[in-house]
C-alpha cells in the first residue's frame, strides 16, 4: 500500500535480504515514463531477475504502442494504485487538466474473494463531481409543444411533430397533460383551419397554412 502510494522508501524493509529485488522494485515504482520504448527498457531490465513479470511488461507494452498509436497523451506511473490494491492487472486513471475524472482497471481475482466464481472482470467509475465542474453549459434549446385541436387532428400533430424533430428542434406531442409553460412554441393544429403558431414570450399568434410554411418560419426565427 505504501508503495502504490508514492512512498518508496519502505523498499528499504528488504535491503540485505534480496538486493537484487529492492533494485527492481526501486526501479518499477520509481521511475515513470510516457512511451513504448519505456515499458520496452523496463522489461530488458527487469525481466531477467523477475520473469514473472514480463507477460504484464509485454501487455503494457502492447497497451502503450496502441496509445501511442491512436495519439492519446498517457503516462506511466507504477505508485499510481493508491485505493486500488485489489486490482490484479492494468490499473488506469482518466486524467484532463491536471485532474483525475476516473480510473479502473482487471480484478480477475476479486470476486472468488467474495464467494464468486472465478471470472475475468474489469471496471472503472468516474468522478462525477469532477466531470461537471468541466462540463460546458450548452445554450439552451427552445422547446416545441404539439397540440390537437381535435381528436381527429391527432394523426396530423404527431406527423409535424416528426417533421419538426427531423428538422433537428425539440419537439414533444402533447396527449393532454404537458405543462405548457416548459416549452416557447405552441403548434395548434386546427385541422381546415390550419395551424397556429403561438410564441409564448411575446403572446403573439400566428397562423400558418401548412407544415412547410411553419418550418420555414421557425428557421427563419433561429428557432434551434
Amino acid at each position: 500500500d505504501q508503495m502504490f502510494s508514492g512512498n518508496v522508501d519502505v523498499l528499504g524493509d528488504i535491503k540485505g535480504k534480496n538486493p537484487e529485488l529492492e533494485r527492481q522494485l526501486q526501479l518499477l515504482f520509481g521511475m515513470k515514463g510516457s512511451s513504448p520504448s519505456f515499458v520496452e527498457n523496463l522489461r530488458s531490465v527487469c525481466a531477467p531477475s523477475l520473469p514473472a513479470l514480463e507477460p504484464s511488461l509485454n501487455e503494457l507494452a502492447r497497451i502503450a504502442s496502441l496509445l501511442t498509436d491512436l495519439g492519446f497523451g498517457y503516462r506511466i506511473d507504477f505508485t499510481s494504485g493508491r485505493g486500488f490494491e485489489y486490482y490484479t492487472g492494468i490499473i488506469f486513471g482518466f486524467h484532463s487538466m491536471g485532474r483525475k475524472l476516473g480510473g479502473g482497471g482487471r480484478y480477475d481475482e476479486l470476486i472468488p474473494l467474495v464467494g464468486g466464481r472465478s471470472v475475468c472482470a474489469s471496471g472503472f467509475a468516474l468522478y462525477v463531481d469532477e466531470l461537471m465542474d468541466l462540463v460546458e453549459e450548452m445554450p439552451r434549446r427552445e422547446r416545441i409543444l404539439v397540440k390537437a385541436k381535435e381528436a381527429e387532428g391527432l394523426r396530423d400533430s404527431l406527423e409535424v411533430a416528426r417533421l419538426l424533430r427531423g428538422a433537428g428542434y425539440i419537439a414533444e406531442f402533447d396527449l393532454g397533460y404537458k405543462e405548457t409553460s416548459d416549452f416557447r412554441w405552441i403548434v395548434d393544429m386546427r385541422g381546415g383551419e390550419g395551424i397556429e403558431l403561438t410564441d409564448q414570450l411575446s403572446g403573439k399568434k400566428r397562423r400558418k397554412s401548412s407544415p412547410a410554411e411553419l418550418l420555414r418560419f421557425l428557421e427563419e426565427a433561429g428557432c434551434k
